[in-house]
């Protein structure tokens, strides 16, 4: 767990300002609410979250097929990976986030609910760890705001989608 110390001497006007350096600054924090951050997902939208997340779930369906493989960028705890995952009994969702404390709360998620077509994984939204077009779509709730350079992650999650395959995000800003 990061030490709290180290937070608040960061600049946080500097950091988050600046998108080479602002994952410098997200990835602790991330690391440090891990445990709280549902409660504060739910708290922060007054209770929308979880609406929205079907609302864009609804739309994903329209597309998908039951055999897709899927990436799920900044997952968190893993809330739009668990939605996708009933729907394509036949594929896979690869969830990945840079922040180990939120994984791991996935993970022990995952273990729970013995969910057996989610894989979730480490990795960097703006440097993806896989080959070109191998995903046949692309989301993302809530990890365009905090990552490192929107335009990056954007041009990886391209990188990486089939032809034909579909990009879809949530925000909240």
């Amino acid at each position: 767990m990061p030490d709290a110390n180290a937070l608040d001497a960061l600049q946080l006007e500097e950091y988050l300002l600046d998108p080479a350096r602002r994952q410098q600054y997200v990835t602790p924090v991330f690391e440090t609410v891990a445990p709280s951050y549902d409660r504060f997902t739910r708290w922060s939208s007054f209770g929308f979250d979880m609406a929205w997340k079907r609302g864009l779930v609804r739309q994903i369906r329209r597309v998908m097929r039951p055999d897709d493989t899927l990436l799920d960028l900044a997952t968190g705890t893993g809330d739009l990976a668990f939605a996708l995952a009933r729907l394509i009994p036949r594929g896979k969702v690869i969830a990945t986030d840079i922040v180990d404390a939120m994984l791991a709360r996935a993970e022990a998620r995952r273990v729970r609910a013995k969910v057996d077509n989610i894989t979730f994984q480490r990795a960097d939204s703006l440097a993806l760890p896989f080959a070109d077009a191998s995903f046949d779509g692309v989301v993302t709730g809530y990890g365009i705001r905090n990552c490192g350079g929107f335009r990056h992650l954007f041009a990886e999650a391209w990188r990486v989608l089939k032809p034909g395959g579909f990009f879809a995000a949530l925000e909240m800003v």
